[in-house]
């Protein structure tokens, strides 16, 4: 249960930081800083994964 908890309260931080890329993404107008925020997005989803992965092997 308490590894359950510690997920879904990390997976809640990411949505956190994947919700201020996208946005940050779409104001600015650099394409350094959009490639940048892309680059936090995909390493949000990569670290999503691991987590899931990690608690259907559990």
């Amino acid at each position: 249960m308490l590894q359950e908890e510690v997920l879904h309260r990390i997976n809640n931080q990411l949505a956190v930081v994947m919700g201020r890329a996208e946005l940050l993404g779409c104001q600015v107008g650099d394409t350094r800083s959009r490639d940048n925020c892309a680059e936090i997005e995909l390493a949000v989803q990569r670290i999503t994964t691991l987590l899931n992965d990690a608690a259907d092997q559990s």
